[in-house]
């Protein structure tokens, strides 16, 4: 189209490459909803635009791949579906280096840990949980699974010492960012399964230790939450106890 000696069984020019019209492109035929009916490997392929969400496929360009695992399926392409990212784990952004992605409503979230483990201000990397060790958070608490900042928050309100878990992370600015948390234990599971990846992209200098963190979980009056990176489990420990840090944000 547009010329004479195509280079391609199609090859489709524009009317002036230098400087095109808004009518210089290739629409792909759009679609509201997947077929009912799946195409076959005779469309093996094949491409549509997909122009609302259906399921938990979002807005954008879809191919069908008849050879999809564990059936053919229509697969995204770049950023259509929940199954696309801008952000990947490993990615050095944020201040720190990203350890888990996800999406909420087709928006793209995403956990950042620190580059480096907390250190107290005698430059010491085990650090207590708390200035106080026998008595409960006081509402709303620290006992969210997932809500580190709300966690870090409430601690920090309970007791301000300085060098502890909590306030340390609070305090931090890594990046030029002020919104660093002590991570809630399932936050803290998401830095251990990214665990490999961090450690290739920051080195063994600053990986995650082979030792066990804090998380700002709260058991009860006299117990928190950590997460020994050695073997994989959580358990609970008294906050007197002295362990790792990672501060964590999220994006």
């Amino acid at each position: 189209i547009n010329t004479t000696s195509p280079n391609a069984q199609l090859e489709i020019k524009s009317s002036d490459q230098a400087n095109p019209t808004i009518t210089d492109g290739l629409i792909i035929p759009k679609i509201d909803i997947f077929p009912s009916t799946n195409p076959t490997a005779a469309q093996q392929g094949m491409m549509v635009y997909l122009t609302t969400t259906s399921g938990v496929n979002f807005p954008g360009f879809y191919y069908w791949d008849n050879k999809a695992l564990p059936s053919p399926n229509w697969v995204a392409i770049g950023n259509g579906s929940s199954s696309s990212f801008t952000h990947y784990i490993g990615e050095l952004y944020g201040g720190g280096i990203v350890v888990a992605v996800w999406k909420e409503s087709g928006v793209e979230k995403g956990l950042i840990a620190s580059l480096v483990n907390m250190k107290t201000s005698s430059n010491n990397e085990l650090i207590g949980w708390s200035g106080t060790v026998n008595a409960l958070v006081p509402l709303p608490g620290a006992t969210s699974l997932v809500n580190g900042m709300s966690n870090t928050n409430a601690i920090v309100a309970q007791n301000a010492t300085a060098n502890m878990a909590a306030t340390i992370c609070k305090s931090f600015n890594g990046g030029g960012f002020n919104d660093w948390y002590l991570p809630s234990i399932w936050e803290l599971d998401e830095c251990y399964k990214a665990a490999f990846v961090v450690s290739s992209v920051l080195g063994s200098l600053n990986s995650f230790q082979y030792n066990t963190y804090w998380s700002s979980t709260e058991r009860d009056a006299n117990y928190a939450y950590y997460k020994y990176f050695d073997a994989g489990y959580n358990y609970y420990s008294t906050k007197g106890n002295t362990y790792y840090v990672r501060a964590v944000r999220r994006f």
